[in-house]
């Protein structure tokens, strides 16, 4: 599972309880927060926290070099009800370390920022979970949908109404979700993305995760999937259970609180018995195959073999997922394609006999043909390798791509959402 959550912060005032008027959330405070600067610099919870990364970019040349002056004339100029900002935030992967980690968020600023030339500002927060003292990293991310386009403006100019006639007479274009062909999908649109994002960067760093179940200390695929088990049952037929939130006031219980010490260690134990159910229905296939590999002799064999299964496994997810996003795509063994012949490498290298091959080949097919309208096309791929094997052929090989213009992809346009 993973975290991914797109806010907008609106140039507006509200009247409180006591029928007092102020204004809304603003740009500013939340660049402040973000950066932990200004009144945010002694924020309470810096004890314990830690920046890791702080980036601002694309600032028009009235705020260059000066993010908050930007984010303060955003407040000011924008036009009443008008977006200031919009927020991203995202839980990074605690299985990167700091500088994977800001790679990571590298990768948001060029396809969230740098594409669109947004103005931007993202920090990485990182501080230890209540529960077990795990790292909590998560990347916070906003932009403006000003459009920097190299016209020089004030501050004020920069946010009046766009003149599509005369770009240098009125402000910076706004690409909203409906300029960029999103509309209301825009949000799934980012998920994915960033689904997308984090696994690449966890195939390439850390492919590998260690979980305990059962007392036994197994190594899993490490892949995020899906924003909640709902999510990830409906999609892949599991029987995952919700884990209880624990409120602040067990969370933080005293020892002068005994009542609430007692409740809180017994949520605790109800939590870690979800957690390891949870774990044994995603991961039952590797705890089994772990018992079998701690009654035999290990060598570098049959590590390699465990490695190349769990490369494996991945894979298929991925793959899955592809087709899964797709699935009325035309040439659907394009859309796998690279997945696959990195597949058929591991079956290759990985030490597995033919009929672990055949079985493996097998498991595909069955998981990928029914996920594409194009499904014949990946069921006769699959067809083929495995007449490789039953031919004897000792090295697979997966044919190539033939280069049709079907296959050509147009340059990509400026204000298109690109993913």
């Amino acid at each position: 599972m993973f975290y991914c959550n797109l806010e907008h912060t609106t140039k507006k005032a509200i009247k409180t309880r006591s029928g007092k008027v102020k204004n809304a959330a603003t740009a500013k405070n939340r660049f402040h927060y973000m950066t932990r600067t200004s009144h945010f610099k002694n924020y309470k919870e810096n004890a314990s926290e830690q920046i890791e990364f702080v980036r601002s970019g694309n600032m028009p040349n009235f705020a260059e070099g000066k993010p908050a002056e930007f984010w303060e004339a955003a407040d000011i100029y924008e036009r009443s009800n008008g977006r200031t900002c919009s927020s991203l935030i995202v839980a990074l992967p605690k299985e990167l370390n700091q500088a994977q980690r800001i790679e990571l968020a590298e990768a948001f600023i060029t396809e969230f920022a740098d594409r669109y030339q947004y103005p931007f500002t993202c920090a990485i927060h990182n501080h230890a979970g209540s529960l077990g003292g795990q790292e909590q990293p998560h990347l916070h991310f906003m932009y403006s949908e000003r459009h920097v386009d190299g016209i020089e403006r004030t501050a004020e100019q920069f946010f009046k109404r766009y003149n599509p006639k005369d770009p240098q007479k009125g402000g910076a274009q706004k690409l909203t979700a409906d300029v960029l062909g999103m509309g209301k999908a825009q949000l799934q649109l980012y998920r994915q993305k960033t689904e997308e994002l984090i696994n690449e960067s966890l195939m390439r760093y850390a492919p590998i995760k260690i979980v305990e179940i059962k007392g036994i200390q197994v190594e899993v695929p490490s892949l995020v999937s899906c924003l909640s088990n709902k999510e990830y049952n409906k999609k892949y037929g599991t029987q995952l259970k919700d884990v209880p939130v624990m409120n602040k006031a067990l969370r933080f219980a005293r020892e002068n609180e005994p009542e609430l010490m007692v409740k809180r260690e017994e949520m605790v134990a109800e939590i870690n018995r979800l957690r390891a159910e949870n774990y044994y229905e995603l991961y039952q296939s590797f705890y089994e195959a772990e018992l079998q590999r701690q009654n035999r002799v290990e060598t570098p064999r049959t590590r390699q073999h465990d490695h190349a299964k769990a490369q494996l496994w991945l894979l298929q997810k991925r793959m899955q997922d592809r087709l899964l996003e797709n699935p009325s795509r035309h040439h659907s063994r394009e859309l796998i394609y690279s997945d696959l012949c990195a597949y058929v490498e591991h079956l290759n290298t990985g030490h597995f006999d033919r009929v672990e091959k055949l079985d493996y080949l097998g498991q595909l097919q069955l998981q990928l043909q029914a996920l594409s309208t194009q499904g014949v096309e990946i069921y006769h791929e699959l067809e083929g390798l495995q007449q490789q094997i039953i031919g004897r052929q000792e090295v697979l090989v997966v044919p190539p791509i033939k280069n049709t213009p079907e296959n050509k992809q147009e340059p990509d346009d400026d204000f298109s959402p690109g993913f």
